[in-house]
């Protein structure tokens, strides 16, 4: 999906901007999420990402996919987040989002991204994890499960599995700086 070549008719411009948006908003939120564990800032990262996105769109077409270009500008906006407002972030340098980066895209992770310890950390803390955490993990990350399909298998609101998520993801963020900072997590 990409955006006309030139934004000289507006009308037309503008609505194939909507319809780009409508089609990579989700995926932008959940990757805003995933690199800040906080909802409201993931928010408006998203927010500010689809506004860098028109200006900088008006000018130039950007190069290669652009569900991986709009994900370029969240990095940007989360390490500039990241120095202006001290937020954490599990991945906090360029070579850590890169990473984070490609195991969103699930593309072939480089050799030594093994010996990288965050990963490990959270691989571990995956692996410490009960059989229905995994299994939710696994409905909702590999196999791209929405809520309401989670809710309907699982048996649980959605709102249930909302909050279930929202906890696992606590869970693993605590887990993985525990093992960081050389502390063995609570069971």
């Amino acid at each position: 999906m990409s955006v006309p070549e030139s934004p000289a008719d507006g009308d037309a411009w503008d609505r194939k901007f909507t319809e780009m948006v409508r089609t990579h908003q989700t995926m932008i939120y959940r990757y805003a999420r995933y690199l800040v564990h906080d909802a409201a800032l993931a928010e408006e990262l998203a927010q500010d990402t689809f506004v860098t996105a028109y200006s900088k769109l008006r000018r130039e077409s950007p190069e290669g996919e652009m569900g991986a270009w709009l994900r370029g500008v969240v990095r940007n906006l989360v390490l500039r987040a990241r120095t202006k407002r001290k937020v954490q972030v599990l991945f906090t340098d360029e070579e850590g989002l890169e990473v984070a980066e490609r195991v969103w895209a699930r593309q072939e992770l480089p050799e030594n991204a093994s010996a990288d310890p965050r990963l490990e950390a959270l691989r571990r803390c995956v692996g410490a994890l009960s059989a229905d955490d995994k299994q939710l993990l696994k409905l909702r990350f590999e196999e791209q499960r929405s809520r309401e399909q989670l809710s309907e298998l699982l048996r649980l609101s959605a709102e249930g599995i909302k909050t279930r998520l929202r906890r696992l993801r606590a869970k693993l963020l605590d887990c993985a700086k525990r093992r960081l900072a050389g502390k063995e997590p609570s069971a």
